[in-house]
């Protein structure tokens, strides 16, 4: 979630350059599951509502505002990212979906006492599986990263992105459905971990969990 606002750190224009670090963990508690793709909308939005130009045209121009990417390079160099400049790709969210894979390999930490809870689901033979809305392969390299892969095989890895055309993002329940199924279970006898208050529920609207007819707890 950090990567994600630092990708569009260099764009953001309701944020000054040195409220950035202050501001980042409010804007990831208020962005949190959402995807990349609606965070860029609404920076997009914003920029236009400014006189701004749009994101794809200032990448192009290198024309980033200097003061921005002093702050966001060395947050980036956190990342084991090069440059803003020295990242060459087509789009923003090609960059962040890339970025995002190489980052996790760096970065991705298990969960304090995970791997004992997955022994004790496997001891008492509770089947289990991965439903996200994020894309592969960014999933299974966190899940490799942590050294899982004997927990989470490719099969019990279901993506609202990948699996999906078109993608079915949060608050649709598709890929709960999904886990459910795969696991031979009612989605009313499962219950659906998170690790973030939207899962659980999604501003006036039912959380993908519940309209699935899932219970839901929060880590």
């Amino acid at each position: 979630m950090e990567l994600c606002f630092w990708e569009l750190a260099p764009y953001m224009c309701k944020i000054a350059p040195e409220n950035l670090e202050k501001e980042k963990l409010l804007w990831m508690e208020n962005n949190v599951g959402q995807p990349f793709e609606h965070m860029l909308e609404r920076i997009e939005r914003d920029r236009e509502e400014q006189g701004l130009d749009p994101i794809e045209s200032v990448r192009e121009r290198k024309m980033e505002p200097e003061e921005y990417l002093e702050v966001v390079n060395k947050a980036r160099a956190r990342f084991d990212l090069p440059t803003i400049h020295n990242a060459n790709y087509p789009s923003l969210l090609t960059q962040q979906k890339e970025e995002c894979v190489s980052s996790l390999r760096v970065l991705a930490t298990p969960v304090d006492g995970m791997k004992n809870v997955l022994d004790e689901l496997n001891e008492l033979k509770v089947p289990y599986c991965i439903c996200t809305t994020s894309g592969k392969p960014r999933v299974p390299v966190c899940v490799e990263t942590l050294g899982f892969d004997g927990y989470f095989p490719p099969h019990k890895i279901h993506s609202g992105e990948s699996d999906f055309t078109p993608s079915r993002f949060k608050p649709m329940p598709d890929v709960y459905l999904r886990g459910a199924e795969s696991e031979n279970y009612d989605p009313q006898d499962c219950i659906c971990v998170e690790d973030s208050a939207p899962g659980l529920v999604l501003g006036p609207m039912r959380s993908s969990a519940s309209l699935s007819g899932m219970s839901a707890q929060r880590i």
